[in-house]
């Protein structure tokens, strides 16, 4: 029975150049958003790198294993960048409400990789 969700991403740069956040959005018209054909209210924090949703009503069930869309985070690379690029869950305020306003706390299982290379010379 979930009925609201919270979660942030941060970027660290690993070697050279900037990971910089663009936007973060919820697209609510996605037929994978865990709220879809819900009465749910997206919350997007450019900010503090965040995205959220609550649900108003009973909670919707989220099969064990089954993905659900939550929203996007869009960065976009500096034109110096190389290397690898850590992006982690930033868990100081994640987490997942469900029915009764429980909170389920949320622990990352890995951070995403992004592998920047330098276009080849007179490229």
């Amino acid at each position: 029975g979930l009925i609201g969700y919270e979660f942030g991403a941060m970027a660290n740069t690993a070697h050279r150049g900037a990971l910089a956040l663009e936007s973060v959005t919820v697209d609510t018209q996605r037929r994978d958003y865990v709220f879809d054909g819900a009465y749910a209210f997206p919350a997007m924090d450019e900010e503090n790198h965040r995205i959220g949703g609550a649900l108003m009503g009973s909670g919707v069930d989220v099969a064990s294993g089954k993905r659900a869309y939550i929203g996007t985070f869009l960065y976009r690379v500096s034109d110096d960048a190389s290397g690898a690029f850590n992006i982690s869950a930033e868990m100081q305020h994640a987490g997942l409400w469900v029915d009764g306003n429980r909170q389920v706390m949320v622990n990352p299982v890995n951070d995403a990789v992004v592998l920047v290379t330098a276009p080849a010379e007179g490229r």
